[in-house]
């Protein structure tokens, strides 16, 4: 009887651990599982993030640019009047507000044209390397090398 016993209590113990390696693998998979749904989750936000700033900065970039626009066509006598440089002070935040985010400006100017980079506008005849950038339309922005917007350009036919 005691012989039946312990065998019955050695069964129950068996069943109790098989029990135990069961629930702690199933455990386990829950942890590695909300670990993975974190990561996940973290990721698909940050993604939301970038493409909310972009939208947003996309509806900034007319305005910096009608500021560039104004700013060449402005006189050597008007530059020093104080409330144009006063709006001239509003682009220049503008533009340090974004570089605090890590949005930068980029030029192509004088250097070989990349499709990649740079959108062609217009094609000049002149005796340089055929495809270097002579004049900026619209400059380039770039946050963390990924281009936001492309520069638009002229480039030597």
């Amino acid at each position: 009887m005691e012989q039946e016993e312990q065998q019955t209590e050695q069964s129950e113990l068996e069943t109790i651990k098989k029990e135990r390696e069961e629930f702690l693998a199933g455990w386990q998979r829950s942890q590695a599982d909300l670990i993975n749904y974190q990561k996940e989750e973290i990721q698909r936000l940050k993604d939301y993030s970038s493409m909310v700033l972009e939208a947003w900065l996309q509806k900034l970039f007319p305005v910096i640019d009608n500021f560039e626009l104004a700013k060449k066509h402005l006189t050597p006598e008007q530059l020093q009047d104080p409330s144009i440089q006063g709006l001239l002070l509003t682009q220049k935040q503008l533009v340090d507000l974004l570089k605090a985010q890590g949005i930068i400006e980029y030029s192509y100017l004088g250097k070989i044209y990349d499709p990649l980079e740079c959108e062609v506008i217009q094609e000049v005849e002149q005796e340089d390397e055929p495809g270097t950038v002579i004049e900026e339309i619209q400059k380039g922005y770039k946050i963390n090398n990924k281009i936001i917007r492309p520069a638009k350009v002229k480039i030597i036919k």
